[in-house]
């Protein structure tokens, strides 16, 4: 999971290391300063998720009044440098411990498990389409709306996609790894390697099964899990792409009582997919990506839709 991270250290020495790593494992710096400062040019933010805090006494008194509630992290012991030995195996410490403070995170809206599973669709000019839908919508808290991304990727590639979504939305991001939720406000991405299941706990698992067909992962199989999960609260937007996957997936959804809309095929860098769900008679709504969005702002979150103005 990718988080926007505040930061509050004693020693601008270590922030560096602190910081590269960070950006190393997938994260975003939203805020940095040393506790001992009484004033910053750089306003706190409203959106940090997790405050990493450097061991000193009242540090955590220091993170912004309005961001008190968010969860903090605190570290002690000494942050190596960039070329120390230690440096990967303590970024590997750092990636674990915030991981497990991912799942003692409170359970507010940005954590809450999704009532409501929407799947995103893409191949072949999809990451460009999917993250202006994403930056014209917002997470919506209250609204159990989660997002779950299948895009035909290689492997090597996949973990640009969780960067994309925390770069360009308000959207949460994580992968669909076993373990983890399915989660109100977050975007959470298949992998292309694995199949994965929904447990009766809306938990993701991932399975030892590669993805049958031509496609990873297939949209087919993973609109069918969710139709069968969600029903009538499961919804599929197909996005560019090449091939057909999508068309049994989008029958699955519909049978079940949920929605399926495409992107208007004119927009499209590749229009194969959308052109094969609208020809199966399955889609309920068309638009370009900025009418997608609107329409899911109104119809799906029940807000006004966000300008596309620059």
């Amino acid at each position: 999971m990718s988080l926007k991270v505040g930061i509050l250290t004693h020693d601008s020495a270590q922030s560096y290391s602190l910081k590269t790593a960070l950006s190393e494992l997938g994260h975003f710096v939203v805020y940095f300063n040393t506790p001992d400062l009484s004033a910053t040019d750089q306003p706190p933010p409203t959106d940090v998720e997790l405050w990493i805090v450097t061991a000193q006494p009242g540090a955590k008194d220091r993170i912004p009044i309005d961001n008190r509630s968010t969860f903090s992290l605190l570290l002690d012991g000494q942050i190596p440098s960039l070329l120390s030995p230690g440096y990967e195996a303590w970024k590997r410490a750092l990636r674990d411990k915030i991981n497990r403070a991912s799942y003692r995170m409170p359970d507010n809206h940005r954590f809450a498990r999704a009532r409501r599973l929407w799947v995103l669709a893409a191949s072949t000019g999809g990451l460009k389409a999917v993250e202006e839908f994403l930056s014209l919508i917002d997470p919506a808290p209250g609204r159990g709306v989660g997002l779950l991304y299948a895009q035909h990727i290689e492997g090597a590639h996949v973990d640009q996609l969780e960067k994309m979504v925390t770069r360009s939305s308000n959207w949460g991001a994580q992968m669909a790894d076993t373990g983890r939720f399915v989660l109100e406000g977050s975007v959470s991405i298949v992998r292309p390697d694995h199949k994965i299941r929904i447990t009766p706990e809306r938990k993701f698992q991932t399975l030892k099964a590669p993805w049958g067909g031509s496609y990873r992962p297939s949209i087919d199989y993973v609109a069918e899990m969710v139709a069968r999960k969600y029903g009538a609260a499961a919804g599929l937007i197909v996005f560019t792409g090449m091939g057909d996957d999508g068309v049994l997936g989008s029958q699955h959804i519909r049978e079940n009582g949920g929605q399926v809309w495409a992107q208007q095929p004119k927009t499209c860098m590749v229009s194969a997919m959308p052109d094969a769900v609208i020809n199966a008679g399955t889609v309920d709504f068309t638009g370009s990506i900025s009418e997608l969005a609107a329409h899911f702002q109104q119809q799906t979150l029940a807000l006004p839709a966000k300008s596309t103005a620059s």
